[in-house]
């Protein structure tokens, strides 16, 4: 889509923003043109009140970091590690055996923020007395 007035495409708002612990330890490959990619899952838990009870809800969110940092980022990237990641959703689409179309979503991670033990536990502190 293109901006009648200016004759620009229109980028429409796409960002993602996750905490949570890193659940097994990155991969990092290179793509077909010798991209370097670094891939890890996130585990991020939701605590909320259900008739008076803590129930807890646990998601996983794949996260692909690409090209600048990702060497770096894979280096201190570890299982159970806590992070923060900024990033956007993109969504790719492919053909099954059968003829079946899937689809992947996904997070790009633009900036990473590696969460300290002690930020850890003053949430977790804060989020129970909420």
């Amino acid at each position: 889509m293109r901006s009648q007035k200016e004759g620009r495409p229109i980028n429409h708002l796409n960002s993602a923003l996750i905490e949570g612990r890193i659940k097994v330890d990155p991969t990092l490959s290179h793509t077909m043109i010798g991209i370097v990619t670094c891939s890890f899952t996130v585990e991020n838990e939701r605590t909320y009140m259900q008739d008076g009870e803590p129930q807890k809800e646990v998601s996983n969110f794949e996260v692909y970091a690409y090209e600048r940092l990702t060497e770096v980022w894979a280096e201190h990237l570890n299982e159970g590690r806590m992070v923060r990641v900024v990033g956007r959703l993109k969504q790719d689409h492919s053909i099954a055996d059968k003829n079946e179309p899937l689809s992947k979503v996904y997070i790009v991670a633009e900036h990473i923020e590696f969460r300290s033990e002690m930020e850890e536990r003053n949430k977790e502190n804060d989020a129970i007395k909420a």
